[in-house]
């Protein structure tokens, strides 16, 4: 409940719960965000993979455990943030959640959605088409643009087709490519504690519904493009570090219907390896000790609009997940029932 139960007292920052079956074995994780994100998550399951095989001594030692890799990141900004003349003040922000709150205490629905491969490749036909339609030299989408730009038609599906209204997209993205050439070297081992930033999307909604399929997933590309360097890692940092009360910073305006992504797919979670805790190998090859389906729980202050996109399983479908206020996934589930 607060930050004293972990300081004073012997709880906890991870738990483990291992309930087994005659067939399946429920292995649950939890961890407050605080203590690391998706790609730490990965770090740590390497590591406890090689324990199980008995193979300890092939575990890297995590960077940071003695000192604060990203004490100095945003201490040195060389150019602007791309977004600062669309940046929210602070009596904005105020604005923005006057109008939002109680979207925060609203009995929020969880639901989890399995992508079929044949239907993932039949956006990327369609994305692909609309910008061909347009440019003799269409941008490159990752499949990760793709669900994005598809699952945000449907998310504010119940807003009015034809309004003005700024929905921002906001997908927090690894910071550990761009730090890879100076603050977090591959070479000193996994970081295994937060290093996240947010790309964000800034479009109208009728831009979104009124549009085409990939000119959004191209924004999202486009932004990841601009926003990922590592200047721009470097400004958003200077600016989260400016700001009052620390708070990162925000961009586009007090009346933006906000929608927050989280890409776990470079984790790899479907591909975890626990064969060596199997005592009865299961039928087909290759997959026995390897998750068959991950769910993602939040706890706490639940974030309205946010959607992990928990991965793609062997078999190549995709797995996405996410919170919204009660009744909006029943517009959703009506959309889904027509594509």
């Amino acid at each position: 409940m607060k930050l004293d139960d972990y300081l004073n007292t012997d709880a906890p920052q991870i738990g483990l719960h291992v309930v087994s079956f005659k067939d399946k074995t429920l292995v649950c994780l939890y961890w407050p965000h605080t203590l690391m994100d998706a790609m730490g998550k990965r770090a740590l399951i390497d590591a406890w993979t090689l324990m199980l095989q008995g193979r300890a001594d092939e575990v890297l030692p995590a960077h940071g455990a003695d000192v604060d890799p990203l004490a100095e990141l945003g201490t040195s900004p060389t150019e602007p943030h791309k977004l600062e003349a669309q940046r929210i003040s602070m009596f904005g922000l105020a604005q923005y959640g006057l109008g939002n709150v109680l979207d925060f205490w609203r009995t929020q629905e969880n639901r989890v959605v399995s992508v079929p491969d044949s239907f993932v490749a039949k956006l990327r036909e369609i994305a692909e088409r609309d910008l061909a339609s347009v440019s003799e030299k269409p941008p490159f989408l990752s499949e990760g643009d793709i669900l994005c730009a598809w699952w945000t038609r449907l998310a504010v599906s119940h807003l009015p087709r034809d309004s003005k209204r700024t929905v921002v997209l906001n997908n927090a993205y690894s910071l550990r490519a761009p730090l890879a050439g100076d603050l977090l070297p591959a070479s000193a081992g996994p970081y295994v504690s937060n290093a996240i930033g947010f790309v964000p999307v800034l479009m109208p909604v009728s831009e979104i519904t009124g549009g085409t399929l990939g000119n959004v997933a191209a924004a999202i590309r486009r932004a990841i493009g601009e926003l990922g360097t590592r200047a721009q890692v470097e400004a958003f940092a200077a600016a989260w570090r400016g700001s009052s009360g620390k708070l990162p910073a925000f961009f586009g305006d007090p009346g933006m219907h906000m929608l927050t992504y989280s890409n776990w797919c470079k984790a790899k979670l479907f591909e975890t390896d626990f064969s060596a805790a199997v005592v009865t190998p299961g039928e087909g090859s290759g997959k026995s000790g390897r998750p068959s389906y991950i769910q993602n729980n939040q706890f706490g202050l639940i974030l309205p609009n946010g959607f992990p996109i928990i991965g793609k399983d062997l078999e190549g479908n995709y797995w996405l997940s996410g919170y919204m206020n009660k009744g909006h996934w029943a517009k959703i589930e009506e959309q889904l029932a027509k594509a």
